[in-house]
C-alpha cells in the first residue's frame, strides 16, 4: 500500500498531538506527586501545569534532542530529562517517596496510552483515521 501525503500528514498530526499531551502530563504527574510528598521545587518553577511550554527548558531540551539523535544514530538508547525536584526534601515522607515520584510519570503515560488506544480504535473502526481495508 502506498501512503498518500494526506496519510503522512495525519500520522504527523497524531504523533505531534500525542507528544504535546503526553509530555506535559508525564512531567505534571511527577510534579504533583512530589508536591504532595512535600517537595515544592516544581511549584517554585511553575511546573505544576499541563502547559507544554512550562516544561520545556531551552538548553536542556536542545541537549535532550541532540543526545537522543546521537544515541539513536549510534544504536544506543534514549536519554531522560533531568529532575525538577530535590530528592532530599522527600526523605521524611518514607523510604519509597522517591520511587513514588519516579513512577508517577510512567504511570500517567500508561493511562494516556490506554485512553489514546481506545480513541484510536474507535476512530479506526469507523474509518476516521486510515482506510481500514486490508486489500493491497
Amino acid at each position: 500500500m502506498i501512503l498518500q501525503s494526506i496519510d503522512v500528514a495525519r500520522t504527523i498530526i497524531w504523533i505531534a498531538l500525542f507528544f504535546l499531551v503526553s509530555g506535559p502530563v508525564h512531567e505534571c504527574a511527577h510534579a504533583i506527586t512530589a508536591l504532595r510528598l512535600g517537595d515544592g521545587t516544581a511549584k517554585l518553577f511553575g511546573r505544576v501545569s499541563l502547559d507544554p511550554i512550562v516544561h520545556f527548558d531551552p538548553v536542556g531540551g536542545m541537549l535532550l534532542v541532540v543526545t537522543a539523535l546521537l544515541g539513536l544514530a549510534s544504536g544506543g538508547g534514549l536519554p531522560s530529562a533531568g529532575p525538577s525536584r530535590r530528592p532530599s526534601t522527600l526523605q521524611p515522607r518514607g523510604p519509597y517517596a522517591n520511587a513514588r515520584v519516579a513512577m508517577a510519570g510512567p504511570l500517567s503515560n500508561l493511562i494516556l496510552a490506554a485512553a489514546f488506544a481506545v480513541g484510536f480504535r474507535l476512530l479506526y473502526s469507523n474509518g476516521g483515521v486510515w482506510p481500514n481495508n486490508t486489500s493491497h
